[in-house]
């Protein structure tokens, strides 16, 4: 493998959500053409891109939509989730750049019955899918096969072509099976069935059991699926400590301790894993959403209880830093669910698809005037960020709604005020907003020096009550460092890398130490 993709693979690992990436919040890098939208699949309850029409250069979802751009996406294993129409032609191109020589065009289609290449492109026929499914594509062994003497190197762009839904595309190192694929990679099941009972999975090239490719776990989202053979998933422990599995940072550098016993009580975080729901806590407790359901547990007692009222699987949990109010999102159809979590009890129930189709994060806020941020994509191209006054749990009041082209993956508030909240948009940008006379304004502190990119942010706790105090902003990359911002000043202070070849998903600051995951 060159360095050049062995320097990508590593920044990429554990995989990448092509769907995911920046082209699809920038239209420019995303051409759509003809008959292409994005539904509702009924069966999945997802949402997927449908192509239509019989002739494919005049349906087409392709991205870049540049050529001489490229994705740069260096796993070794691709993995289509999609459902040709029944009885239709259906196309599909994968576009590789090789090591030497030109790109090479990968292309599935059902109007092909046998398997031709040339030096620009390799035509396959794709397989008879009467269901969702799985294609698989090893790119290592498929150029290996039919280009020897050119080894890939990375895929450069996809083009969708008519008659054909896809879910989403994932590109790994790691060999995945119907039992490890990532949470947002993975087709739903009802209660008792068998996943292969309802879907079907494709291996073009499958590795042999001796090759040297890792295997992927088992996600810690499987705690809120069926398993393969089909028993229902009970709401189980959390999946999870404060400190397993993480690394603790001081200020001067990183601390190899076992902390957690220091932040035990005053500790409230907020984790993202493996794009599951966000599981969160504060001192014995953990709070965590399983399928529709919403389930709090004792850490010692393992006592639990639960939250019932979403229609369907809940994306997104979040709450102030007290712990008080919590609020939980669904996005089909995209709806708000506010709980009084004093008193156990169901707030107001608010329809978000007046603003978007998808709800993306939310952050609320735990001052006397409770604020409420919720961020959601309309379409493909823009992000809409909602504010809510939440003082009436039951009837939150809409403060602002604002309309931003940048995504946007996290946001925060600040720990003493209502009306500043800081997001991160993957990009090596935060942005600073402000709520004032009615309108969002913000902004930005880009990493200039390290053009890092910025995956995670949190504020200290512990300083919710000291105003005048220096106010850090905790934030980590993709590249694996956690950036320590001065919120008043907007200037980048400390710099710690605190993982080695993975980037911080997850970063809780506590009293001085900063759990990273």
């Amino acid at each position: 493998m060159g360095r050049v993709r062995s320097a990508l693979a590593l920044e990429q690992h554990p995989f990448v959500n092509v769907f995911k990436l920046p082209v699809f919040d920038t239209a420019r890098k995303l051409l759509l053409k003809g008959d292409v939208a994005q539904i509702t699949d009924p069966t999945l309850h997802r949402r997927v891109w449908m192509l239509k029409g019989d002739i494919p250069s005049n349906n087409a979802l392709t991205f870049p939509s540049d050529a001489s751009e490229s994705l740069m996406l260096a796993g070794r294993f691709a993995y289509v989730l999609l459902r040709p129409a029944p009885g239709k032609v259906s196309t599909l191109h994968l576009e590789v750049t090789l090591e030497s020589g030109p790109s090479v065009r990968v292309t599935f289609s059902s109007a092909f019955h046998h398997v031709s290449a040339n030096v620009t492109q390799l035509k396959l026929p794709m397989p008879s899918m009467p269901r969702w499914s799985v294609l698989a594509v090893d790119f290592d062994a498929l150029m290996k096969q039919y280009y020897p003497k050119q080894p890939f190197k990375h895929l450069k762009a996809v083009h969708i072509c008519s008659n054909l839904s896809i879910r989403t595309i994932l590109t790994s190192m790691l060999v995945y099976t119907f039992e490890t694929l990532p949470y947002e990679a993975a087709y739903p099941l009802e209660p008792g069935q068998c996943w292969t009972d309802a879907y079907d999975w494709y291996w073009l090239n499958q590795p042999r059991s001796d090759d040297p490719a890792e295997k992927a776990p088992r996600p810690l989202h499987q705690l809120s699926r069926q398993t393969a053979h089909g028993s229902a998933a009970k709401p189980s422990p959390a999946p999870f400590s404060a400190a397993s599995n993480s690394r603790w940072m001081r200020s001067s550098g990183v601390h190899d301790g076992a902390a957690e016993a220091t932040c035990e009580a005053d500790l409230a975080f907020m984790l993202q894993v493996n794009d599951a729901p966000v599981i969160f806590g504060r001192g014995k407790h953990v709070i965590w959403a399983a399928a529709s359901t919403i389930v709090e547990m004792h850490t010692e007692t393992k006592k639990q209880r639960f939250l019932r009222g979403h229609t369907n699987t809940v994306h997104h949990v979040f709450a102030d830093y007290n712990i008080r109010v919590l609020a939980s999102l669904q996005n089909s159809p995209p709806t708000l669910h506010l709980w009084d979590l004093a008193s156990w009890t169901p707030g107001g129930v608010v329809p978000l698809g007046a603003h978007f189709t998808e709800a993306i994060t939310g952050a609320h806020s735990d001052t006397l005037n409770t604020v409420l941020v919720v961020g959601g994509r309309r379409g493909f191209k823009k992000t809409v960020l909602v504010i809510f006054d939440t003082t009436d749990l039951m009837k939150p009041a809409l403060l602002v709604k604002h309309q931003c082209d940048s995504a946007i993956r996290q946001a925060v508030f600040l720990p003493s005020e209502p009306s500043k909240f800081v997001t991160c948009d993957g990009t090596s940008t935060l942005k600073f907003w402000r709520v004032r006379d009615g309108a969002l304004r913000n902004a930005c502190v880009t990493d200039t020096h390290h053009h890092h990119h910025y995956t995670c942010i949190a504020f200290e706790p512990t300083h919710r009550n000291l105003p005048n105090a220096t106010l850090n902003l905790y934030a980590g990359t993709s590249e694996g460092y956690v950036h320590v911002v001065d919120y008043n000043k907007m200037t980048v202070g400390l710099t710690v890398r605190v993982h080695q070849g993975a980037g911080v998903t997850c970063v809780v600051p506590c009293g001085g130490l900063c759990a990273t995951g």
